[in-house]
């Protein structure tokens, strides 16, 4: 993953995670970064430092296809096990 200053035109920041990365949430309340990928982990990054902070190992029992922000500090993840999770970040 790059991390890009759309301000200055320019890669501040590279994360090399192991997968390949198939979704990302944004947690500014948190100043977190979900990411998921071919996987069936989801990695959590810090806003500021961009390093890893927590991997969920076997989120799901397949790939999780994509992750997105709802409301009320909750995320969705999908995957191709056919399965919705929703996920409580309180």
């Amino acid at each position: 993953m790059k991390i890009i200053s759309i301000s200055e035109k320019k890669i501040i920041s590279e994360i090399n995670n192991g997968f390949i990365c198939s979704g990302i949430c944004v947690i500014e309340d948190y100043m977190l970064i979900l990411v998921c990928g071919k996987s069936n982990d989801i990695k959590i990054y810090d806003m500021i430092t961009y390093e890893e902070i927590q991997s969920i190992k076997n989120a799901h029992q397949n790939k999780i296809k994509g992750i997105t922000l709802l409301q009320n500090d909750l995320i969705a993840t999908y995957s191709t096990d056919k399965n919705i999770k929703i996920w409580s970040f309180k």
